[in-house]
């Protein structure tokens, strides 16, 4: 059984859906169900170019620990800024520009959410988007579930409102979004460097 849809291919969306469903499908099965676009492929990295990232982006998180380490509380936010702006960097050289909003439903709503998102990226509003795939995670045990919305360049403000504004029209609010990149460096919450683990949140959308 495969449990990736590619749209705009030959298979309709709805059976897929149906079989699939990520409060059925265990993580024992695997991991994540998977919608992409057959006329829209992500840039792969090379194995040896992705691991020269990684380690470059690790090594911005080292060194802003040490910094503020040795700097004044009142610098902390530039000091962070900064090292967001390396990362971008490191991103934009190695072609690590992808990167997703992450949504957060709850167990009992996992499959209303994950099917009006799968509609809407086949044939909706989504489809309008830069939006190039989504995946969902199946149900494991004490674990949320997550579906991730991905998008070539996470670092494209624009590109990244008009999915969110898709998002939020279908009641759906996002936690954040986060480059690849940062999940590749494990950058995670209460990471020792401060720095935080999204891109972009809900809230730089509505002040804009």
């Amino acid at each position: 059984m495969t449990y990736v849809f590619t749209s705009g291919g030959t298979r309709p969306l709805s059976p897929f859906l149906l079989q699939n469903r990520p409060s059925q499908v265990t993580a024992l099965t695997t991991d994540w169900i998977w919608l992409r676009r057959a006329d829209t492929e992500s840039p792969e990295t090379e194995e040896w170019l992705q691991m020269e990232a990684i380690n470059a982006g690790k090594s911005i998180l080292n060194n802003t620990i040490v910094k503020l380490r040795h700097s004044a509380s009142s610098e902390s936010t530039q000091i962070r800024e900064e090292a967001k702006k390396e990362l971008q960097l490191v991103a934009e050289n190695f072609g690590m520009l992808g990167g997703k909003w992450l949504v957060y439903p709850s167990t009992a709503n996992i499959d209303a959410v994950w099917e009006k998102l799968a509609i809407s990226f086949d044939h909706g509003d989504l489809a309008t988007t830069k939006c190039h795939g989504m995946k969902v995670s199946t149900a494991a045990p004490s674990q949320p579930h997550v579906i991730c919305v991905y998008l070539p360049n996470i670092f494209d403000q624009t590109a990244a409102g008009e999915v969110l504004a898709v998002l939020r029209e279908m009641g759906i609010k996002p936690q954040g979004a986060k480059p690849d990149l940062y999940t590749l460096i494990e950058l995670y919450a209460k990471h020792p460097s401060g720095i935080s683990p999204t891109l972009w949140k809900v809230g730089d959308f509505e002040a804009a």
